[in-house]
């Protein structure tokens, strides 16, 4: 039954290696395509790691490397690209899980005399110390959003694992050193196991937390881009109108003109070359996207007597997703609008600057402001509407774009001055 047991117990530290191990390159690679590879991999490395559990007394710097060895191969066949990066990161795993492990039982030593019970809380302590530090690298690592999450219940988790330990330690120093070893193996499982299982449906969580918010932003540009649709439409059918109703005032002019009331004739002919600058085109950059982007936002803002002064240093074709460009100058005007609109003393005007810089499209968008700006703990800009669900996702919709094409997004603000800088690196993200 001893023998069983131990077994078993080998078998599910194997398995918390390989999911520990997957989890760190989870982390830090995206995988490839090819899930015929990725499970055989992942097995043999199972096996290789249950043949250690089993022979834990044959440790050696040798079976070290070739378990970093092991690791490489799979992050080299199965991840993504940066091989620098991989061999930097299963060395760094590899060093932390040794550190730990070389503490633990260095403490454990100096207080425990039978090296049986001593090995085997070494290894449930090891690994549940391991187990926070890889889940809280995984956290942070992935900048996922816990500020939407209560921070008593991100500290619930870190306590677990912590909690965890007290218990494991709990079963040999107050019940004593004459227990049961299977029993213990078994208290021990379950911990591990329970650990585990919470880490992922954490992770899950996220995941579709992360997911149902992406959702909303994408709803808010359908949102965003069915407006500006009715918006354009309303601009055009106010224009072809006044159109229609040019021929009937050129009529009217020219019969005033025949009679000789130059005054009368000067200003009606005022009238209609203010109605014909409707269509007024303020971008001319040659870059197709952008200027009908550009002069679209400029229409909706000339009719709240706010002007553009542009700088515009940019190739008639780019290599990006005009999607993209969308969301970054649509919601960058947007907001830029909305803040100029509501100014009564600064000077209503916004500033549009883009070119090419080293391979890579740089964005400058500089709009005053007179409102109170709002940021998170994380100092993230959020909307100002009263009511905000639904609202505040552009920035966030900026970084994202941004992110995807291994940029940068820099808010600025000085002297009521509101600065946005954006940099995409355009020609790295499509090498990648």
């Amino acid at each position: 039954m001893f023998d069983l047991a131990e077994v078993l117990f080998d078998f599910l530290m194997a398995g918390i290696t390989v999911w520990l191990v997957q989890k760190a390159l989870d982390t830090f690679f995206q995988r490839r395509k090819g899930r015929v590879c990725y499970i055989l991999l992942w097995t043999l490395y199972f096996l290789f790691q249950f043949y250690l559990e089993c022979n834990k007394g044959n440790a050696s710097v040798f079976i070290t490397i070739s378990s970093m060895v092991f690791v490489f191969i799979i992050a080299l066949l199965c991840y993504k690209k940066a091989e620098k990066n991989k061999i930097l990161i299963v060395m760094a795993f590899h060093v932390l899980c040794a550190i730990v492990e070389m503490i633990v039982y260095f403490c454990l030593n100096n207080v425990m005399q039978n090296k049986q019970q001593s090995d085997l809380i070494g290894v449930v302590i090891s690994k549940l110390i391991i187990i926070l530090f890889v889940n809280l690298f995984s956290i942070y690592w992935k900048q996922v959003r816990t500020e939407d999450i209560s921070m008593k219940y991100f500290l619930y988790l870190i306590i677990i694992p912590i909690g965890s330990v007290y218990i494991s330690a709990h079963e040999f120093f107050v019940v004593g050193y004459e227990i049961n070893v299977v029993s213990s193996m078994v208290t021990f499982s379950f911990l591990l196991i329970f650990n585990m299982v919470t880490f992922e449906i954490y992770a899950k969580l996220m995941k579709d937390f992360s997911r149902e918010k992406e959702m909303t932003v994408y709803a808010q540009q359908a949102d965003i881009m069915a407006k500006n649709t009715e918006e354009q439409k309303r601009i055009m059918e106010d224009y072809y109108e006044e159109k229609h109703n040019l021929v009937n005032e050129l009529v009217v002019l020219k019969d005033i003109v025949e009679n000789g009331d130059l005054d009368l004739a000067i200003c009606n002919l005022n009238q209609i070359m203010k109605i014909c600058d409707v269509n007024e085109k303020v971008s001319n950059s040659g870059n197709s996207t952008i200027d009908a982007i550009i002069n679209f936002k400029y229409a909706i803002a000339r009719e709240k007597n706010i002007e553009f002064l542009l700088k515009l240093f940019v190739p008639e074709n780019m290599i990006m997703n005009p999607c993209d460009l969308g969301i970054i100058l649509g919601n960058a005007l947007d907001n830029a609008i909305e803040a100029v609109s509501a100014c009564e003393n600064s000077k209503k005007v916004i500033e549009v600057s883009m070119g090419i810089k080293k391979e890579a499209l740089v964005i400058v968008i500089k709009n005053p402001f007179e409102h109170e700006l709002r940021q998170d703990k994380q100092e993230n800009f959020m909307t100002t509407k009263n009511e905000s669900i639904g609202h505040g996702y552009g920035i966030h919709s900026i970084k994202k774009v941004v992110d995807s094409y291994h940029g940068e997004t820099i808010i600025d603000v000085d002297d009521n001055i509101f600065k946005m800088i954006i940099i995409l690196n355009i020609m790295e993200a499509y090498a990648s």
